[in-house]
């Protein structure tokens, strides 16, 4: 491969990105106007023969806009953030991407945002310490026993 077609492929790639960025913000704002907190099983695209998830997911760092999650609450911001990213994320993450986003928190703000999203056990999993993901991301997962 020579310096010209490794230029014309970073910049093709550049743009790539940046059209993936456009689409998964009208994804996300089609799915706040529709109320849904997750994207339905039925509006999920169609997988190829042998796939077991869909390859659409974010790679590398997801981008938050200054204002993207301003007005939301911690929980619906984090979950907002998690899904934007795909996968599970550090509290040290969320709590940046919350902030840069325009949600105020208060106090010892990576502590309260600990709090909130360990109590928030029906949308958030502790995967491992310090580590948040969605539970609509782990639908395998070992459900706790109601005493």
């Amino acid at each position: 491969m020579d310096v010209n077609e490794g230029d014309d492929l970073k910049t093709t790639l550049q743009k790539l990105l940046a059209e993936r960025e456009r689409i998964n913000r009208d994804i996300e704002t089609i799915q706040r106007l529709l109320g849904l907190e997750h994207i339905p099983d039925e509006l999920q695209p169609a997988l190829a023969q042998g796939e077991t998830h869909t390859p659409f997911r974010p790679v590398g760092k997801v981008h938050i806009l200054p204002g993207e999650f301003y007005g939301m609450t911690q929980t619906d911001a984090a979950a907002a953030y998690l899904r934007k990213v795909g996968h599970a994320a550090h509290i040290d993450q969320i709590l940046e991407a919350l902030q840069s986003g325009g949600v105020k928190i208060s106090g010892d703000a990576r502590t309260n945002l600990y709090t909130v999203l360990v109590r928030g056990t029906k949308r958030f999993v502790l995967v491992s310490p310090n580590t948040f993901g969605l539970a609509e991301f782990y639908p395998n997962r070992p459900k706790k026993e109601k005493k």
